[in-house]
C-alpha cells in the first residue's frame, strides 16, 4: 500500500519561507489598496481609539470562494490588524453582536444545505448542488446613539463586505451590488455622529456606491477589495500613514450600474445561465467610457495618495516598432510616496474602429 504523499508542511512550525512570503503578501496588499476618497484630514489616522462596525470587520474577505479560496495557515482581519498597529477598537459590543448573529444565522444555512443534499453521494451532484444555495453574510444591527457615545472617539471605521466565488454569479440585489437598507441608515448613523468617517469597501468587485450621492459626511473611501492573508495588518499601515498609498484603479466604477454596456444581458439578467454574449467589441471597460464621454464615478488607473506628484514628460523615441517614453517623477508633497506613471496611446481613426485611447504601459 503507497504511502501518502504531502506537498505542503505537517508541522506546526512556521517555516523560513512562510515568514518571507507573508511579508511579501503584506506589501502586495498595501501597495494594492486604492484611496478613492480623502477630505477633512480624515487620513492618516490621528486618534488611537477607533470605533469599527461593518460586517468585513472581523469576517474580512481575503480571497474568493471556489477555486479562489486559499487555507493559509492564519489570516488577519481588519479588527485584528487595527489592535496589531496598537489602535483601540472601542465598539467591541456591537462587533459582539455581529458575532451572534453571523453564528445563528449561517447554522441555519449549514442545516438548511445538509438537509438538500442529504442521501447524495457523487460530488458531482452534491458541489452544485451545495453552491446553488448562497448564505448572505448579516449586515448587523442598527448602531444606536449609545454605541457612539460608549465609543469614545471622533473616528469610525466602517467595512462594507461582501463575499462571492466560483458557481455563483453577483446580484443586482440589496445585500449583494446594492447596500442593504440597516447599511444604508448605518451609514448615515457614523457619517452623522463621528467627525471623521473611513469607509473600507471589502469586494472583490463593484457595488453600487450611488449612497455616496446621498449620504453626508463619509470623508474617506478606500477600496481594499480581498487584501489576502495579512489584509489587516496592511490596512493598518497604510491608514496610519506609516505607509502611503499607491495603488491605482483597475477597473472603472461607474455612476450607476445601468451606465455599463449590455449589463442588462449579464447571466440570469437576461435568462440565459448557458450562453454569454460579449456584443461589446472593442469598447471593453474604461475603452468605452472614455470613447463615448460617459461620466464615471471613478475612473480607471484613478487612486489618491497622502503626497502629491509632478510627471513632465521628457522624451519619446522609436527604434523600428519599439518606442521609449522617459517621464520625470517629482514628489511635490511632504510625505514620501509611490506614483504609477501610466501612459496611452490613441491610434488614427483610419477607418477602423478605435477606442479613444488605451493603456500601452504602467510603471510604479
Amino acid at each position: 500500500m503507497a504511502a501518502d504523499k504531502y506537498y505542503g508542511t505537517t508541522e506546526n512550525k512556521e517555516t523560513e519561507l512562510e515568514l518571507k512570503n507573508r511579508g511579501l503578501a503584506r506589501s502586495a496588499a498595501r501597495e494594492g489598496f486604492v484611496l478613492l476618497k480623502n477630505e477633512n484630514s480624515a487620513l492618516p489616522l490621528k486618534t488611537r481609539k477607533i470605533a469599527l462596525y461593518g460586517m468585513g470587520a472581523r469576517m474580512t474577505v481575503k480571497g474568493g470562494l471556489g477555486s479562489g479560496s486559499v487555507e493559509e495557515r492564519y489570516s488577519v482581519n481588519i479588527e485584528d490588524g487595527l489592535k496589531n498597529a496598537g489602535y483601540e477598537i472601542t465598539t467591541q459590543k456591537w462587533l459582539d453582536d455581529y458575532d451572534r448573529e453571523y453564528r445563528e444565522t449561517y447554522q441555519v444555512y449549514h442545516d438548511m444545505v445538509e438537509e438538500k443534499v442529504a442521501g447524495l453521494t457523487n460530488p458531482m451532484q452534491i458541489i452544485p448542488l451545495a453552491h446553488s444555495f448562497v448564505y448572505r453574510f448579516p449586515s448587523g444591527r442598527a448602531v444606536t446613539q449609545a454605541d457612539v457615545k460608549e465609543s469614545g472617539t471622533d473616528t469610525a471605521v466602517y467595512v462594507l463586505m461582501r463575499q462571492a466565488g466560483e458557481g455563483n454569479d453577483r446580484k443586482l440585489e440589496k445585500g449583494d451590488y446594492y447596500i442593504t437598507d440597516i447599511e444604508r441608515e448605518n451609514l448615515k448613523t457614523v457619517a452623522a455622529a463621528y467627525a471623521h468617517t473611513i469607509l473600507v469597501i471589502n469586494v472583490g468587485g463593484h457595488i453600487d456606491m450611488g449612497f455616496m450621492d446621498e449620504i453626508s459626511g463619509i470623508d474617506a473611501v478606500v477600496l481594499f477589495v480581498q487584501g489576502g492573508e495579512e489584509g489587516g495588518n496592511a490596512l493598518a499601515d497604510v491608514l496610519s500613514g506609516k505607509e502611503n498609498f499607491s495603488g491605482k484603479l483597475a477597473d472603472t466604477i461607474p455612476l450607476c450600474y445601468e451606465d455599463i454596456p449590455y449589463g442588462d444581458e449579464f447571466s440570469y439578467l437576461n435568462g440565459n445561465l448557458e450562453n454569454e454574449y460579449y456584443k461589446e467589441d472593442i469598447y471593453v471597460g474604461y475603452r468605452y467610457f472614455d470613447t463615448f464621454g460617459k461620466e464615471v464615478r471613478y475612473p480607471f488607473g484613478f487612486g489618491l495618495s497622502y503626497t502629491t506628484f509632478e510627471m513632465r514628460p521628457e522624451n519619446a523615441q522609436m527604434e523600428g516598432t519599439q518606442v521609449t517614453v522617459s517621464v520625470c517623477v517629482r514628489n511635490t508633497g511632504d510625505v514620501p510616496g509611490k506614483e504609477v506613471v501610466q501612459l496611452y496611446l490613441s491610434s488614427p481613426q483610419n477607418g477602423q474602429k478605435k477606442e479613444y485611447q488605451r493603456l500601452a504601459a504602467f510603471a510604479k
